[in-house]
């Protein structure tokens, strides 16, 4: 993603894109947050490490009502409506969870030798909600 953002700022004039890497480490991130401010950027685009970091990210920008657009991690409604210049650009995870779910489930019931190690029964649990759970272990499963 970030080469296709970069090629795309090329082609816009008097934009300056300022990328940064937070290494998994919120605090790392917030300290990029307050440098970017000092440089005087018109906006943000965060990729929250921490979503429970949205409301310090905004406390951050507020002050000169900088646009902060958060993707990939919902920052949560009460962080977005703290702040009229927040925004997240996302989908549902719990709803992906659940797509991507189904997905394996449909996938692994119509082609059984998919599963390698043969322990398919003991890693998806299928709620009766119709939903499946991919487990890290094998678990017992009861009927």
């Amino acid at each position: 993603m970030r080469k296709e953002i970069n090629k795309e700022a090329k082609t816009l004039q008097d934009i300056e894109l300022l990328m940064n890497d937070s290494q998994n480490a919120q605090s790392i991130q917030n300290d990029q947050v307050d440098v970017l401010l000092s440089k005087g950027v018109k906006a943000l685009a965060i990729n929250l490490v921490d979503p429970a970091a949205a409301p310090t990210i905004i406390g951050k920008a507020k002050p000169d009502n900088i646009p902060v657009v958060f993707f990939n991690k919902d920052p949560g409604a009460k962080a977005l409506g703290s702040y009229e210049q927040a925004y997240y650009v996302g989908t549902d995870p719990k709803e992906s969870g659940i797509i991507q779910g189904n997905l394996i489930a449909k996938q692994w019931k119509a082609t059984p030798e998919f599963d390698l190690n043969k322990t398919v029964k003991s890693n998806l649990y299928y709620s009766k909600a119709n939903r499946v759970i991919l487990m890290r272990k094998p678990v017992q499963i009861c009927d």
